[in-house]
């Protein structure tokens, strides 16, 4: 008798919400999208499902759909989410957190660039590792990695950037492998990051202290290494920019002989460089 009251009680509830414009099922309103959005930004950071729950009081599980799309969600529920605030990750929890994988994928990118075939990486993290994965997060194949993961990649990354794969026992042919390989995908070594840009997605490898710049260009070149995709876009950028800087300098020089008078159109052509046609148009625009 108790629970049938119950249910009549909150469903009695449930219909006078509705009728005021507040039902206790919300879906797809941007009060909802907006909380989805701040939770998913919070797991982005590192917190877990968990954490965020216990937080405010629910269940991981019931934070995770959530996330993940699901459509209703209670109000009180909803209400609840919105009071969530961001916290450093705690213990409990935080080795489940998933987290962006630019970080990691850099790092055993430039661990394999440096010459550490992928077997050796692998024992390096333990032998509990999963090769597959791992050959997934370095080659990009994953949105997502777990916050435990990326941090045993760090420690790796920390033991190993910087050393000699021949001194710490890798085979010659191993290593050749590596660095053919991650040089034939464009992967950049350690030298190319610092702690202030590895884990930045926004930020690209810097290969010669001129990355970007078509000086940055001509140092792959002469170093035989394949430029790096911010030089060819800086040396294509600078190019443009010189021809656009000589095309002004021509239209300039027309003008001015244009205004002088001495000259016919063919003459003026011929003298700057133009086509007669640059120069009728210069004098219609004059």
């Amino acid at each position: 008798m108790t629970n049938t009251t119950d249910r009549r009680a909150r469903q009695k509830r449930w219909d006078y919400l509705r009728q005021v414009g507040r039902p206790s099922l919300v879906t797809g309103t941007p009060e909802v999208e907006d909380t989805r959005q701040m939770i998913n930004d919070l797991h982005a950071k590192g917190m877990s499902y968990r954490a965020i729950g216990a937080q405010v009081g629910v269940p991981a599980s019931t934070v995770s759909t959530f996330a993940g799309g699901r459509a209703g969600i209670l109000r009180t529920t909803l209400t609840r989410l919105q009071q969530v605030q961001h916290e450093a990750r705690p213990d409990d929890g935080a080795a489940g957190a998933r987290v962006d994988p630019t970080g990691t994928q850099r790092r055993l990118q430039a661990l394999w660039a440096a010459g550490f075939p992928i077997g050796y990486i692998r024992q390096a993290m333990g032998p509990d590792t999963n090769e597959p994965y791992l050959r997934r997060i370095l080659h990009g194949r994953s949105a997502r990695t777990h916050a435990a993961y990326a941090r045993r990649v760090a420690d790796v990354y920390q033991q190993l950037a910087g050393t000699n794969p021949a001194d710490l026992g890798a085979t010659q042919h191993g290593i050749t492998y590596a660095r053919n390989a991650a040089a034939r995908a464009g992967y950049a070594p350690p030298h190319c990051w610092d702690p202030e840009t590895i884990d930045n997605p926004d930020a690209t490898p810097e290969w010669t202290g001129e990355c970007g710049t078509e000086t940055g260009y001509r140092i792959h070149r002469r170093e035989g290494t394949e430029p790096c995709p911010a030089c060819r876009t800086g040396r294509n950028e600078e190019r443009r920019s010189e021809r656009a800087d000589a095309a002004e300098q021509r239209r300039a020089h027309v003008a001015q002989l244009l205004a002088e008078g001495r000259l016919t159109a063919a003459q003026i052509a011929e003298e700057t460089g133009v086509s007669e046609r640059t120069v009728q148009r210069t004098r219609r625009a004059a």
